[in-house]
């Protein structure tokens, strides 16, 4: 899982070659989630509400990047590092 982005003890991954629909995987602390690019909501898992809030503004402030990272990762090319906030 290629790490895009690490930000206020947060770990973003997207894999290679996932399935539908485009999302990323957080590891914060014990917490672990996934959530859609397209709408910022979690698919599975579970994260606390500060982080939750602060995630959904990251991925709706870099939807057409992390698109275009899914897109890399479903080719297996290597994926762009994204600025945390």
């Amino acid at each position: 899982m290629p790490s895009i982005a690490e930000f206020l003890g947060m770990w973003i991954t997207i894999n290679w070659g996932d399935h539908n629909p485009p999302h990323i995987h957080i590891k914060a602390g014990e917490f672990m989630a996934t959530m859609t690019i397209k709408d910022a909501k979690l698919l599975s898992g579970f994260l606390p509400s500060s982080k939750l809030k602060i995630l959904q503004k990251w991925v709706r402030l870099h939807h057409d990047d992390l698109m275009d990272n899914w897109k890399l990762a479903q080719e297996q090319k290597p994926l762009h590092k994204i600025e945390g906030l």
